[in-house]
């Protein structure tokens, strides 16, 4: 009798147990799940396996000698201690920054990135970021868009704003892309959950790759405006096949060897002594960066091959492509 009384409230305790779970199973996993503001000072205090942060105020600022596109950031943080950052065509300045001295400015660089040998210690800037209320994850993601290191979740990534570098939109997908999401709130599960307000494409070389004599070049990407016009970095090709360019920024001009000559939002291309070329298209800037037309290469520097052709962009003199 004692053992039946025994099993039968045994059984009631596990029917009661059984309830309880199944009922606190069935509420959603984001109902009760508190949603916080999280700053970009406060989310980058969790590093990731690849990137550092420094935060300061921006105390000097210059040019290259050498590469006027490229600058050198000096950042001071409140305790004295300085880093130098190296801006180039790989670095991400998000919106709102403003490379002036007395900026609060976050840079982030490759973790394992070894810095010059001199104080301030000196890295090429991943990511420049405003100190503001907004979250900054920089990282790697899966095919269910979490993190590699399971720190965030992405959510509703079939309506996000997914760009590169350059602003223009990516279409493709970032599995074990390095990207950077900008936020404003995250869940506190694990891993936390957001709505990125921005995801930027930091790895693009292989989007459509440039390859210049046989090169892949590291370069800005290209892009299609929306008359189909196919829109080239003109720097980074034109140093590579052997010219020195020179910008004149109060004409707005630009001359390739003292050879070509090309001007900023005018279709008026010369090339040495003949008569200007129009290609229909005029040179633009995107992000500090003049682009011509693919077109360019072939009309203006004459060149036999300048195609995209199986998923890349070919540019040489070499024989001519049926």
């Amino acid at each position: 009798m004692k053992g039946d009384i025994l099993m039968k409230k045994f059984s009631t305790l596990i029917l009661s147990f059984v309830s309880v779970f199944l009922v606190t199973t069935a509420v959603p996993a984001y109902a009760n799940t508190e949603i916080k503001p999280i700053t970009i000072s406060e989310k980058t205090e969790v590093k990731t396996e690849q990137f550092e942060k420094f935060e300061g105020t921006v105390v000097d600022i210059t040019n290259s000698p050498e590469k006027p596109e490229v600058k050198y950031l000096l950042l001071e943080n409140s305790e004295g201690d300085r880093t130098e950052f190296v801006i180039t065509d790989s670095t991400y300045v998000l919106e709102g920054v403003q490379l002036k001295e007395g900026q609060n400015l976050i840079g982030f660089y490759e973790k394992f990135e070894f810095a010059i040998m001199i104080y301030p210690p000196q890295y090429p800037a991943v990511v420049i970021a405003p100190v503001d209320d907004k979250g900054l994850y920089i990282g790697k993601f899966n095919e269910n868009y979490i993190s590699l290191d399971n720190e965030i979740q992405l959510l509703g990534m079939d309506k996000a704003d997914v760009v590169l570098r350059n602003g223009m939109k990516f279409s493709g997908k970032i599995t074990d892309r390095r990207v950077a999401v900008v936020y404003s709130i995250v869940t506190k599960s694990i891993p936390g959950q957001t709505y990125p307000e921005k995801v930027i494409v930091l790895d693009y070389s292989d989007v459509i790759p440039i390859v210049v004599n046989d090169k892949v070049i590291d370069a800005p990407p290209i892009f299609i405006t929306p008359n189909n016009d196919v829109m080239v970095p003109l720097r980074a090709v034109a140093e590579e096949l052997g010219y020195t360019v020179t910008w004149y920024g109060e004409s707005h001009r630009v001359t390739l060897s003292n050879t070509i000559s090309l001007q900023l939002d005018k279709d008026y291309y010369t090339f040495a002594k003949m008569a200007p070329i129009s290609l229909g298209v005029a040179p633009m800037v995107v992000k500090d960066r003049g682009y011509v037309p693919l077109s360019f290469f072939r009309e203006v520097m004459q060149l036999n091959n300048a195609y995209l052709f199986e998923g890349q962009l070919v540019i040489n003199n070499y024989e001519k492509m049926e």
